[in-house]
């Protein structure tokens, strides 16, 4: 019995089971012996359910040499949903890594964002390829987004000629040719090329020279540039100062953080010519 003037109440929790977005409407029943009954109703709205938003949902870095870092690019993760997105795991494939990650706690309420920046640091050459990817209770979960890049390298290469190889005057002329070349996909930059000359030869005159070319005491020194598909030649002629029948051999040698190499041309400088000596001859009667 509900007596004059009293109220009675009835206060419980319930768990939603549903789906996400819905509207859950709760109906109260009272009825009486006496008279009709009656109704009252609660509603409620239910949240609609997470939803990732990545941008840009591809990342291309570009050229970038092998086993340098990039430049770091962003990508922002966004809970375009009402319900709180709950992240499970963040990771980078391939040559690419996450820098910083502002992702780090584990829930993003509906309308808010976060920023993942990443780096690509190609192990090789050519075409990379990668994925972004998270882990969400997200329906789309895994959502990803694709990495590409393109690993470039410098890669340099030393020959060098004389002329003539054999039966070289005494003290005559040689030329010398020597030629640096970049075959590589990528500049090659501060590279220093040495040679020094050998201790029978002289530097005599140049044929032909880079800009850039120093020359001190028979010490030849170049620094520069060799960009991917170059070719930078020197060629030049020395007057041999040594002795008949030597053979003289002159390295020529390359530096660059790449790496290095050398490249050697040798030649032979005529015998000492065979001398007559001439006797007088006596004839005794």
């Amino acid at each position: 019995d509900v007596s004059a003037g009293q109220a009675i109440t009835f206060t419980f929790v319930v768990t939603h089971v549903g789906a996400y977005g819905q509207v859950v409407v709760n109906t109260a029943i009272y009825s009486q012996a006496y008279s009709e009954g009656g109704a009252a109703e609660a509603t409620f709205d239910v949240l609609g359910p997470p939803q990732v938003s990545l941008s840009p949902a591809s990342l291309d870095f570009g050229r970038q040499l092998v086993g340098i870092p990039s430049t770091a690019q962003t990508v922002t993760l966004t809970n375009a949903g009402a319900a709180a997105l709950n992240l499970a795991g963040i990771n980078a494939s391939g040559d690419f890594a996450i820098q910083a990650n502002t992702c780090a706690w584990s829930s993003l309420s509906g309308g808010a964002s976060c920023s993942l920046s990443l780096t690509f640091a190609p192990v090789i050459t050519g075409q990379r390829t990668g994925n972004l990817t998270i882990a969400s209770n997200a329906a789309s979960s895994p959502d990803s987004v694709s990495l590409t890049g393109v690993g470039v390298a410098p890669l340099l290469m030393m020959g060098q000629q004389v002329m003539p190889e054999v039966n070289v005057a005494y003290h005559g002329v040689v030329t010398y040719a020597v030629v640096l070349a970049n075959l590589g996909t990528a500049d090659a930059g501060e590279v220093v090329l040495t040679d020094t000359l050998p201790s029978s030869t002289t530097f005599a005159r140049w044929v032909d020279n880079p800009s850039g070319v120093k020359l001190d005491n028979d010490q030849l020194s170049w620094q520069g540039t060799v960009t991917a598909g170059q070719f930078i030649s020197f060629t030049f002629m020395a007057t041999h100062t040594g002795a008949y029948g030597e053979q003289v051999t002159n390295w020529v040698s390359y530096y660059h953080s790449s790496g290095s190499g050398s490249a050697q041309a040798a030649f032979s400088v005529e015998p000492n010519p065979i001398q007559s000596i001439y006797l007088p001859i006596i004839i005794k009667n």
